[in-house]
């Protein structure tokens, strides 16, 4: 069998069980269809079939044409039973699934879709009045929520009839909803590729150029251009995505936020297109600039905003107590840091989320305990320890195995977390002993994109070299720090949780440490 055959009997048995899986899931009981099998079926080889695919019993062609009929895949009876079941688990997809659980718009275009199939094939069969009549329907909420693809179908069917039955005015009215549709469809596409061609780039690498910005910048004036044409949601969603971009790569912080505030405004006015999730991740969007100017106040009224709109324990509101607990521990309110970082590692569903999420916040709460240490804040570190979440730091590498990969990211801040302990306990000869490794980390692991984490790598390092007195350290360290404060601090991807507090306040504290 050649390579080409094998992938697609490998694809077609993916699909298969996909399918299968999908179907069963779903709540059968409160839909009016078709079960996968009927009873008459349940000893059946087609109760077996589709048993075998779902459990994964079956993976193969080959695994179940052997399992069910002795035979090779080739054999007509298991095609003709491999027909059979494709076809039963699409006409479910078709009449049950509702993409309610996949939220508001998903089930909203979903219902739409599928009217809009339902009605086709009504026309198809002959069943003329009550196609129309849904198609019609489909039609005023098709427009109403601006899925122009549905509304130019739509259109396109009333210009047929209206030729049809010899309405001239009709077939112009909807000659003129179709052309309209296909051309707002025209530019929403033209919008989508212009975000696209953005966002490739950012999930292959966070890595940025002249050259990238350039394009940020591009695609931003061209989707202002066609929001000035046509604002739909879609081509204002765009806009906001691909301009607060360009405004952060350029560090525009201020102007990322006038963006947003824009957006914001636009789902507020167009309660249509408003969802409690949208208006979530703009507010936490805006969090995350106001972190980077320093602006906490704001950026934690944003995030306590956000935290009420996502729903308790989802991936995202774990992800948005990421950035509240950072506006917290940089506002220096360690009190708040300390009870949201107790409340997220005590959650239900914290076990649950990834494991380099849950390490995430183990090097958060090391952060936290230096920084309460240092500040000899008795409540905080009585509520630490009393909740059993001292950090310890003999067990620091033991406890974040997931980022033993991560040259770039996280492995700095912990090894800068290594040494400040170090330094909050005087182990100045176990300090010297890491200095090689230090030196020999920032010159093989760290790109040149990690300019504020080299430069505070060697702070530490002259530290070591002025023998941790205080004096010569600080006068040795000067042009450093003027390096140190030539790169704006950046929160972003990797880059942005190396550094959890700035190494500017950091460095500070260490000095404070060997007065």
């Amino acid at each position: 069998m050649n390579r080409k055959a094998l992938y697609v009997r490998v694809f077609f048995m993916k699909s298969l069980q996909e399918l299968a899986t999908f179907v069963s899931q779903q709540r059968l009981d409160v839909i009016s269809t078709f079960p996968v099998y009927s009873k008459k079926e349940k000893n059946s080889k087609f109760k077996r079939f589709v048993e075998g695919i779902i459990s994964g019993e079956f993976n193969t062609d080959e695994e179940a044409a052997e399992n069910l009929y002795k035979t090779g895949t080739d054999a007509v009876k298991y095609r003709v039973l491999k027909t059979r079941l494709r076809e039963r688990l699409h006409n479910n997809i078709l009449f049950f699934y509702s993409g309610k659980r996949s939220g508001a718009t998903t089930a909203i275009n979903t219902s739409l879709y599928r009217q809009l199939v339902i009605a086709k094939l009504m026309l198809s069969a002959g069943i003329r009045n009550a196609g129309y009549e849904l198609i019609e329907k489909t039609l005023v909420k098709a427009m109403k929520y601006q899925t122009y693809d549905i509304v130019e179908q739509c259109a396109l069917h009333f210009r047929r009839y209206s030729m049809m039955q010899g309405d001239a005015k009709e077939f112009e009215k909807y000659n003129t909803l179709f052309q309209q549709a296909h051309n707002t469809l025209w530019n929403e596409a033209k919008a989508e590729e212009l975000y696209s061609r953005v966002m490739i780039h950012f999930n292959e690498s966070f890595a940025q150029s002249k050259e990238l910005v350039e394009q940020v910048k591009q695609s931003a004036e061209e989707l202002l251009k066609l929001r000035a044409l046509q604002p739909t949601f879609l081509i204002n969603y765009y806009t906001n995505s691909i301009q607060s971009t360009y405004y952060y790569l350029i560090r525009n912080y201020e102007k990322a936020i006038v963006s947003c505030d824009e957006y914001e405004a636009y789902l507020k006015e167009n309660p249509t297109f408003y969802t409690a999730q949208r208006h979530a991740v703009i507010l936490s969007e805006k969090a995350g600039y106001y972190l980077h100017i320093h602006d906490f106040e704001k950026g934690i009224s944003c995030a306590q905003q956000a935290i009420g709109l996502y729903k308790e324990g989802s991936i995202n509101w774990f992800l948005l107590l990421e950035l509240y607990f950072l506006l917290l521990l940089n506002k220096n309110d360690i009190t708040k840091a300390t009870e949201l970082y107790i409340n997220v590692i005590s959650h239900d569903r914290f076990q649950y989320i990834r494991p380099q999420q849950q390490e995430l916040w183990k090097i958060f709460g090391g952060y936290l305990w230096f920084t309460a240490t240092c500040q000899k804040n008795d409540e905080c570190i009585n509520k630490l320890t009393s909740r059993r979440q001292l950090f310890r730091f003999s067990k620091l590498l033991n406890e974040i195995p997931h980022f033993a990969k991560d040259k770039k990211g996280m492995n700095v801040a912990v090894l800068i977390l290594q040494i400040l302990l170090l330094l909050q306990k005087k182990e100045y000869v176990a300090i010297i002993s890491r200095t090689e490794a230090l030196k020999s980390y920032i010159y093989r692991n760290l790109d040149k994109d990690a300019h504020r984490s080299h430069v505070f790598i060697k702070l530490l390092l002259t530290m070591e070299k002025a023998q941790f007195d205080y004096e010569k350290t600080r006068q040795k360290t000067k042009n450093l720090l003027e390096k140190l404060s030539q790169v704006d601090l950046n929160y972003a991807a990797t880059q942005a949780r190396m550094e959890i507090i700035p190494y500017e306040q950091l460095w500070q504290t260490a000095l404070g440490l060997i007065k």
